[in-house]
């Protein structure tokens, strides 16, 4: 089957972009003759940076590569964009453009080179167009949020094996601050949050339960992220504004903790309230109530089979953090956004489902009880789900399921499904497959 031979010409980038989405199981060839075959095309960003990520493209010989794509009306705009000199784009793995490329490859600012394919209508389906699940939400109406949410569950149990891994070394509360770190970064900094924590928790770390003041905890969490002002220059990170309280408290601590390097974390595309900044003072608002919540939180789930939304509204409190004055007005120093929680109620949702709930899975693995296990299980099936976030929403459009389907276990069923499958170029693998949708694991 042969796509339009003829030249396409394209009216924008936001068109190329909607034909790239399309394009799963094609082939194109480079200028210098190499095929280039799209598994998937990836999910769009939205935001700085490069235009699609989580792409899985095949080279000659079977090699798969994973990572972003970029796409251009004109091949000379990647070097007229700069692109070629900012690191930002090093992981790009493939250059799209809507015109006739003059060159086979891409330079990259790590020094590498990516291939470039043109979409000017010399690109040949093989075999399919489109991937395998495409509206399969349609095709399985009735029985597809059933089998999204055993696909949640499963990711559920997979992440409370890990963390009962991590109870049998640490204890409860660290295992528990950690989880809920990342749970607060957010996918451009959840590495980054994480690796805050893990400084908080280790031997050595300043005693912070021991901090009644909560801007000097706040400072010093900010600090020991090198997100203080004083010492964000050297990054290259645009910092507004200076406040003397918060680096002097910092520096009572200074000769005895050492600070992350400030490019660890992301900035750019993102939503003013994500900022690594705001998200860290989340962290220090939440952070002396933690050991206690670790104890608490595995008793809270007796009331969840005759309350389900009365317990759900009690772990979404614990998690809420109300901030301040200054940071309730600001997203980063001398920065305004509009005046809000610091964790609000959607945030504090998604921190159960993806903090909580693990965890207290994950001690009813280790103590054994079943019960305990399985009302977990029963409450995320109904706990109502968090507000679409991209990949939420792209998986939504790819399988055909309505926005209104499902509880938290079908948007976590989702996730599984994107990271685990999608994301990984494994569509013949997938659970939702024709006769394995049926098959997937009951919990």
């Amino acid at each position: 089957m042969t796509m339009a031979t003829r030249k396409r010409i394209f009216a924008s980038e936001r068109e190329l972009q909607a034909a790239w989405a399309q394009t799963a199981g094609a082939c194109f060839e480079t200028a210098g003759g190499m095929c280039v075959r799209v598994v998937y095309p990836g999910i769009a960003r939205g935001s700085a940076g490069p235009d699609f990520k989580d792409a899985v493209v095949t080279t000659p010989g079977g090699a798969m590569r994973r990572g972003d794509v970029e796409l251009h009306l004109h091949a000379g705009d990647w070097q007229r964009h700069g692109h070629h000199l900012d690191h930002a784009y090093d992981g790009v793995v493939l250059h799209v453009v809507g015109d006739a490329s003059p060159g086979a490859v891409t330079p990259l600012a790590s020094g590498a080179d990516v291939p470039t394919v043109s979409m000017d209508g010399r690109g040949r389906a093989m075999g399919r167009e489109g991937l395998p699940c495409r509206w399969w939400g349609k095709g399985h109406r009735d029985a597809a949020p059933g089998a999204l949410a055993r696909l949640g569950v499963a990711r559920l149990l997979e992440r409370a094996a890990g963390l009962a891994g991590d109870l049998a070394h640490e204890r409860p509360w660290v295992v528990l601050a950690r989880r809920i770190a990342r749970a607060l970064g957010y996918s451009a900094n959840a590495a980054a949050v994480m690796d805050l924590a893990v400084l908080l928790t280790s031997p050595g770390a300043p005693p912070l339960h021991d901090v009644e003041v909560d801007d000097e905890r706040c400072a010093v969490m900010l600090g020991l992220a090198g997100l203080l002002p004083s010492q964000r220059r050297h990054a290259g990170l645009p910092v507004s504004g200076e406040v003397p309280h918060w680096e002097s408290l910092w520096r009572k601590w200074v000769p005895s903790v050492e600070s992350m390097d400030a490019r660890r974390w992301t900035f750019n595309g993102l939503y003013p309230n994500n900022s690594p900044v705001r998200r860290v003072v989340a962290l220090a608002g939440l952070w002396p109530g933690l050991p206690d919540l670790a104890a608490s939180v595995y008793a809270e789930l007796d009331g969840a089979v005759a309350r389900p939304r009365e317990c759900a509204a009690a772990l979404e409190r614990s998690c809420r953090v109300v901030g301040d004055v200054f940071w309730r007005n600001h997203y980063d120093f001398g920065l305004r956004t509009r005046e809000s929680d610091i964790v609000g109620g959607s945030k504090a949702r998604e921190m159960v489902v993806n903090a909580l709930l693990p965890y207290v899975a994950a001690s009813a693995i280790v103590s054994g009880d079943v019960v305990r296990l399985s009302l977990v299980v029963r409450l995320l099936r109904q706990y109502p789900a968090s507000p679409d976030n991209a990949v939420t929403r792209h998986m939504r459009r790819q399988l055909g399921v309505p926005p209104a389907a499902g509880s938290a276990a079908v948007e976590q069923g989702m996730l599984h499904l994107f990271r685990q499958f999608c994301s990984r170029g494994l569509c013949g693998r997938c659970p939702l497959t024709e006769n394995a949708w049926r098959e997937v694991p009951v919990a």
